[in-house]
């Protein structure tokens, strides 16, 4: 199982507990330094208001008593829960499809084209999981399975 396969494994197991507490698990990250496994929790249907620390203490509790998940990650030491804040993570095609249209930042785990890193517009996903961005004019395609790091960008002021 490569880095991508096991994140949207990861994401899979904790939705198949959280989903019926009206959660959905929307990132996950390894950090292997400090054993740390982060996730990223949201509602599964919109609210008016955002994940707060009561919700990600019952996601805690629960992801706590899946077993699999310790068996997946030598070393885990930590978990962290956490909303996803004004500038939302992604992994997901169905959560990059809600961000078409949008800035958004991106960080491949290798080169696609010469370049990593980019910064730009979401102009497509495709069904075979190919995004397409806008960055500087310059159209950037990759498959989703690059994707190392992704948000959307929020302007402030």
């Amino acid at each position: 199982m490569n880095a991508f396969q096991r994140i949207l494994w990861t994401i899979q197991i904790i939705d198949e507990h959280v989903n019926d507490l009206g959660f959905r698990c929307i990132e996950a990250e390894w950090l292997a330094h400090t054993g740390t496994l982060r996730i990223y929790i949201d509602h599964v249907t919109p609210q008016e208001t955002g994940i707060n620390h009561v919700d990600c203490g019952t996601v805690t509790r629960v992801v706590d008593d899946i077993a699999s998940i310790e068996e997946h990650y030598n070393g885990l030491k930590a978990l962290e829960v956490s909303s996803p804040g004004v500038e939302r993570p992604m992994r997901l095609a169905q959560d990059f499809l809600k961000e078409v249209g949008k800035e958004i930042s991106v960080a491949l785990v290798e080169s696609v084209t010469g370049q990593m890193n980019g910064q730009g517009i979401l102009k497509s996903v495709s069904a075979e999981g190919v995004l397409s961005l806008d960055v500087g004019g310059r159209l950037w395609s990759f498959p989703i399975e690059k994707v190392k790091k992704a948000r959307t960008i929020y302007h402030w002021g």
